[in-house]
């Protein structure tokens, strides 16, 4: 089963840190643990009891003024959180000097107006988690690998000390033998526990109430949740590149028998080290037609590097009904 994901919300303004609540709730699931906090006090508690149990903060929405600190509120609570946690701050006014000093010190992932519109918060949370996650797993592979590699190399130095005394002494021949076999165990556990971290983030990525696609450096389709092959219709069709997406996904121009230009679309710009959001797009599903919003990022590994993209999207119809209808009032 997923562990829940843990989300802390710091602000003076309890109605801010009520819609944050619920929104978040919407996006997430509320099977969530979401902690909101008037101030600092009771944060430090918290996180303290979290590691106790093993367990960290994924993501951390903070306001850039709070009652009991004072000076850069969000540097001065970023030492309470672990360096893989997300850290969102909100502003009611940007201030730039202390946006840029949160940015260089507290490692900001981002920051919000506190009444940013939804779509912004749902595709920022959505990237946000994603980011932790693949983050999380990767962490636990590296360490894991290095653990394997270290056993590995004993294993070799020994063998090669050994191996001459094979043919004379089958006892500690037989003993290796058993050594080896232990280790082969071991390693089959970790691997299960890799296996573990990825169906984890599969199952996170499955729950989403908007589509999810997610590309490979390479641009090719690699996962689509529920909600996304609800919408397209279909699930992924192996070696489907970005480029490729509206001819096998029948996406076209709004309004159109228009394919839609496959380098406008979020996923290309995504791959290209770009944010960028559309609306203009429909799937055709036979004569069923859906007009969709979609969001595109990247995902960036240690070294800088494009890792992935993800694309967010979900179905505009009432938003289009109520437009056409506000025109023709």
């Amino acid at each position: 089963m997923t562990n829940p994901l843990i989300i802390i919300c710091i602000d003076n303004d309890p109605s801010v840190l009520n819609s944050l609540k619920t929104s978040l709730g919407n996006t997430l699931g509320k099977e969530n643990m979401i902690k909101n906090f008037e101030g600092s006090k009771g944060v430090v508690k918290l996180v303290e009891e979290l590691r106790n149990d093993d367990s960290e903060v994924a993501l951390v929405f903070a306001g850039a003024v709070i009652p009991d600190l004072k000076g850069d509120d969000l540097l001065n609570i970023a030492y309470f959180f672990s360096n893989q946690t997300i850290k969102i701050m909100l502003t009611g006014d940007l201030n730039l000097k202390a946006t840029a000093k949160a940015i260089r010190y507290a490692k900001l992932y981002r920051y919000l107006g506190k009444h940013c519109p939804s779509e912004d918060l749902k595709l920022t949370v959505i990237e946000a988690i994603h980011s932790y996650l693949i983050e999380e797993t990767l962490k636990a592979q590296n360490r894991q690998l290095q653990e394997l590699n270290q056993q590995l190399e004993k294993i070799i130095c020994d063998q090669a000390a050994q191996i001459s005394e094979y043919t004379t002494a089958p006892e500690q021949a037989n003993q290796e033998w058993q050594h080896l076999s232990a280790i082969n165990r071991q390693q089959t556990v970790l691997v299960d526990e890799l296996l573990e971290k990825q169906y984890q983030l599969t199952q996170f990525l499955e729950r989403m109430p908007v589509g999810v696609a997610v590309f490979n450096d390479k641009g090719v389709l690699e996962f689509l949740n529920y909600k996304a092959r609800q919408l397209f219709g279909k699930g992924v069709v192996p070696l489907t590149t970005a480029e490729q997406m509206p001819e096998v996904y029948q996406l076209y121009f709004a309004g159109t028998n228009q394919l839609y230009f496959a380098e406008k679309l979020v996923a290309v710009k995504a791959l290209k080290g770009e944010n960028a959001t559309l609306d203009d797009i429909e799937i055709h599903q036979g004569e069923k037609i859906i007009p969709i919003e979609s969001w595109g990022t990247p995902i960036f590994n240690e070294l800088g590097e494009i890792a992935y993209a993800i694309v967010a999207f979900h179905d505009i119809t009432q938003r289009k009904k109520a437009e056409a209808e506000h025109l023709r009032s």
